[in-house]
Order: structure tokens, then C-alpha cells, then sequence
């Protein structure tokens, strides 16, 4: 049996980035970096899992996690603030420009990647930022493709949202995230496959006038 999501909630949460032209910013300079540098077969980064405060705040609350693994503590109230969060969301240029507003000191640059749709290179990507610089990946998906929201009714498909992934075992095929919806009973902690995670990106989406960003991904400058 479905578990029906508060009408409040479908109003205004979890539709977490507005339609946005993927060319309105173009691609910074590093985001077609080198994915071929070794990186661990396995790596875990410890964070301080928060939920988000409101049922629209998924990016300030992933930003928030993210952030502190570059050292930078900021509360998820200024990052809403920052990103001209609404209840309709957040915007996916917002997220970028205030992330890297954040990090412009840390030697670090978040850059969007368009291309994990594909599941190698969505682990690829991953297994650089956690595995090699130790840094925790904010993902872009839709809510309802994920596994544990399989018996949620979300009264739509292709609902917006932010994560975290901090973790990945490339044996296994499988990445941890935190996931900062808690507004059913089933955020929190997951593990999800490379497969799983890469068809639940923004990047599977063909639908003209949406950002098809798939990730924001820490690199060094």
C-alpha cells in the first residue's frame, strides 16, 4: 500500500529546483576533468547528517552537509537565504553560485556534470571527490525514482531534489548518501546502486528547459 505525501508537502517541498535553462550558466572551467586518476576501490567520509528544516529546503540542507566537508560551517537558514530559496524550491543556478561563493578561498570549485546518466561515470566522478580529495558530492534527482520512496505517492512524477553521496564501494557498486528528506520517515542514510543513483539523476531528464546537471562536483581548482 502507497504512503500518500501531505498535500503541503506536494505544494511546495521537495520540488527542489525549478525549470531552468541548462544553457544559462555555462560549464566553469575543470568540469570535464580527468576521471582516470586512482582513486580507492572504497571510501566513507564521516558527516554530520542534518534534515532539512523545511519541507522545500533540500538543497540548503545538502549545501550545508557538503560545505563542511570543505571545512566551511554555514546553517542551512543563510544558505536558504543565499540560494533565494522559495517554497517552490531552489533554483540549480543558485545552488552553483552560492556554493562556489563558499568555497572560492578552500582551493576547491564545484562544477556541474550533465553526464551521469551514466553509471560508470557518475562512479567515476564520485570515487574522485570522496575517494581521492575527501569531499562529499551534492546530487541532483528526482524523489520518486528513488528505491525508498518506492510506495510513496507523490501525486506527480519527476519531483526535484537534493542529496548527498559520501560514500561508494566500487566492488560492490554501491554509493552511501544522506538523504535530508525525513517528511515520510525515509530520510537519512541509504545505500543505492551506481544503477540505481544514475537513472534518478536530473541528467536522465529529456525534457527541454530543465538543467539536466546531474551533480555538483567538488574538484581542485
Amino acid at each position: 500500500m502507497k504512503k500518500l505525501l501531505a498535500s503541503a508537502v506536494l505544494t511546495s517541498a521537495l520540488i527542489a529546483l525549478h525549470p531552468v535553462s541548462a544553457e544559462a550558466t555555462p560549464a566553469p572551467a575543470g568540469s570535464t576533468i580527468a576521471l582516470t586518476a586512482a582513486s580507492p576501490a572504497r571510501a566513507e567520509i564521516a558527516i554530520k547528517g542534518v534534515f532539512q528544516a523545511t519541507d522545500h529546503w533540500c538543497a540548503p540542507a545538502s549545501g550545508a552537509i557538503a560545505l563542511r566537508t570543505l571545512g566551511i560551517k554555514v546553517s542551512q537558514t543563510t544558505l536558504a537565504r543565499k540560494m533565494r530559496t522559495t517554497k517552490d524550491g531552489t533554483l540549480a543556478d543558485n545552488i552553483l553560485r552560492v556554493l562556489n561563493a563558499y568555497s572560492k578561498d578552500t582551493g576547491y570549485t564545484y562544477v556541474p556534470a550533465a553526464d551521469v546518466y551514466s553509471s560508470k561515470r557518475l562512479g567515476q566522478r564520485i570515487a574522485h571527490s570522496v575517494g581521492t580529495l575527501g569531499k562529499a558530492v551534492p546530487v541532483q534527482v528526482f524523489l520518486d525514482r528513488l528505491p525508498w520512496y518506492r510506495d510513496v505517492d507523490f501525486g506527480r512524477k519527476d519531483v526535484g531534489h537534493v542529496m548527498i553521496v559520501n560514500g561508494y564501494d566500487k566492488r560492490a557498486k554501491t554509493f552511501t548518501v544522506w538523504d535530508p528528506n525525513n517528511y515520510t520517515g525515509d530520510g537519512g542514510e541509504h545505500r543505492i546502486t551506481w544503477g540505481q543513483l544514475a537513472k534518478a539523476t536530473f541528467s536522465t531528464n529529456p525534457v527541454s528547459g530543465y538543467s539536466r546537471w546531474g551533480l555538483y562536483q567538488p574538484v581542485r581548482k
